[in-house]
């Protein structure tokens, strides 16, 4: 199923384009560089502001001049990232920086005119690489088990996992091992005052965001 997607998705991305550098952009995806045309993933109701494209048009015509395809702009990461969770909508998520070795994560959370995170915090999770893997094995087990009442399970089609619930539930299901790794950024001030906390496993990070 999650190939499935992938390969639907991978129909849409550009890899030998004839089309020119204006025409395609970058989506960061999993610590991936993705070439995509923008129209491919134009969604109603979804649109880039002016503020934000005024905002990237220096940018742009430099890499324009040097013959470089542009990060693609806030709707068309959001569009392209809620396909990639087999989504329906994007309503409830925004777009969260992880960093140059991650690129944009989708969490819940409110959006701003780039369709980036307004309210949403995260936290990402200090520790041995061990300590990482043992969380995103305990979230692939969760995501894959038996749906549960008090959380919420998103598995993206590159392999990022997605849990969502109360802290308490989180850290009961996610076992002693791996609430352990999480458990200082399930303790922060943000995290306790939360009412709902998700994880976030993504490659060889781990993220911990409330809202």
């Amino acid at each position: 199923m999650l190939m499935g997607r992938v390969l639907a998705l991978l129909s849409m991305v550009v890899l030998a384009a004839p089309a020119s550098a204006a025409e395609t952009c970058i989506v960061k995806v999993n610590a991936l560089d993705i070439t995509v045309d923008p129209a491919a993933f134009a969604t109603p109701g979804v649109t880039a502001t002016r503020r934000e494209r005024l905002l990237n048009w220096p940018s742009h015509l430099w890499n324009k001049a040097l013959g470089n395809p542009n990060d693609c702009p806030g709707d068309t990461q959001l569009v392209f990232l809620t396909n990639l969770f087999d989504l329906p909508d994007s309503d409830g998520y925004c777009l969260l920086d992880g960093g140059s070795d991650v690129g944009f994560l989708l969490v819940p959370g409110d959006r701003n005119f780039r369709n980036r995170c307004v309210q949403t915090t995260c936290d990402r999770v200090v520790a041995a690489a061990d300590g990482l893997a043992e969380v995103t094995a305990s979230a692939t087990r969760l995501v894959n088990g038996p749906p549960s009442p008090q959380l919420d399970t998103l598995q993206h089609a590159t392999g990022a996992l997605l849990l969502t619930g109360p802290r308490a539930v989180l850290r009961q299901n996610l076992g002693a091992a791996a609430a352990t790794v999480v458990g200082a950024a399930m303790s922060s001030p943000a995290a306790i005052a939360a009412t709902s906390l998700t994880v976030v496993g993504v490659g060889g990070a781990v993220f911990v965001c409330s809202r």
